[in-house]
């Protein structure tokens, strides 16, 4: 009987069907977790993307003008929705305006770095929104994720 078992585990040890079926269930999950964190990567990065351009696309707006107050608002909208009046599509789901912030400073050009004036305008336009995606990112970080954005345009005078 000792002999019997012995072949038997002898033969078993040799055997390799099954092996592809067994690698693969033990894989498969460690797969489908790095091609989501990927995926939650790759959107991260559409997003701060899509903010960039709607940041540049504000700067731009308040560069041709006078930016006043209604033209700051307007800046705003235009930064979330492409859109200078509120109501339009956010290009980033939960971006507001009021997440867009805009400061305008003044910078002394009497010594002439700069051409123009002596005093030369810049409008900074910033904005941070907590990043939500799949959470894979924000799990394997263990911290929440924002994203963040900044531009600066000079002003006309």
């Amino acid at each position: 009987m000792k002999r019997n078992s012995s072949h038997i585990l002898r033969r078993f040890r040799r055997n390799s069907d099954g092996i592809a079926t067994i690698e693969a269930a033990i894989l498969f999950p460690f797969l489908i977790l790095a091609s989501l964190g990927v995926f939650d990567a790759a959107k991260m990065i559409q997003q701060t993307h899509r903010m960039e351009a709607g940041l540049a696309a504000a700067g731009s707006y308040l560069a041709q003008g006078t930016a006043d107050f209604d033209q700051v608002q307007r800046a705003q909208y235009i930064a979330v929705s492409g859109q200078g009046v509120p109501g339009g599509q956010a290009a980033i789901t939960g971006w507001s305006a009021s997440d867009v912030r805009i400061s305008i400073r003044t910078v002394d050009n009497s010594s002439g770095t700069f051409r123009g004036d002596s005093d030369v305008r810049i409008a900074q336009i910033s904005s941070t929104i907590p990043y939500q995606g799949l959470g894979l990112l924000r799990n394997a970080s263990g911290q929440s994720l924002e994203i963040k954005a900044r531009h600066e345009v000079r002003l006309a005078s």
